[in-house]
């Protein structure tokens, strides 16, 4: 398997030389995916004159992927900015409702829900810990008492939980290719 991954990656940067491209080897990671602990020694892969190491888990457009493919490394980073969002959010509470609100959904929600069509697979459990910190949202902005039960909070928000906005993300991408109305790279297949 490394052995044919090495002839790849010597093929690469021919192709590279020839297009006047550079590979910053030191930003460059392998990852072994597989669902058990690999075991015993693994081979160097090499590009060029560098050794490309390997990684557990690595960030690719702003989503954390494991070797194992859980996404616990995913939400525990969201899990984690978002709560820091909240804290930030406490300190503006004198601000009216309507503008903690929009504030709320213009710059917190898409930065936690990005790429949820992706990570939104996760468990119930690890997804429930990012709807939990939804909640305790709504209830800081709508002012509504911690002993609210959470199934009422968001109700009298009048706000959707995060499962429903993952959903109508998935139906939305349905949607498209269903139409035919997705980008043409995403839905050409060769």
């Amino acid at each position: 398997m490394v052995d044919a991954l090495n002839q790849i990656l010597i093929d690469f940067k021919s192709w590279c030389n020839q297009n006047r491209l550079t590979v910053h080897t030191g930003k460059t990671e392998a990852m072994l995916i597989c669902k058990h602990a690999f075991v015993g020694p693994m081979r160097p892969v090499i590009f060029g004159n560098s050794y490309i190491y390997f990684t557990s888990k690595s960030t690719c457009l702003g989503v954390v992927i494991d070797h194992n493919l859980t996404w616990k490394p995913q939400i525990k980073m969201l899990h984690s900015k978002f709560g820091g969002k909240l804290k930030f959010l406490k300190s503006m509470t004198g601000l009216p409702t309507y503008v903690l609100e929009e504030i709320y959904y213009k710059g917190i929600v898409p930065s936690i829900t990005y790429c949820i069509a992706v990570w939104g697979s996760c468990s119930l459990s690890s997804f429930n810990d990012l709807e939990h910190l939804h909640i305790k949202a709504a209830k800081l902005i709508h002012k509504l008492p911690s002993g609210t039960p959470d199934c009422d909070a968001l109700k009298r928000a009048k706000w959707k939980p995060l499962s429903y906005i993952y959903k109508r993300r998935l139906a939305s991408i349905m949607y498209q290719v269903h139409n035919d109305i997705l980008l043409e790279q995403l839905t050409y297949f060769y």
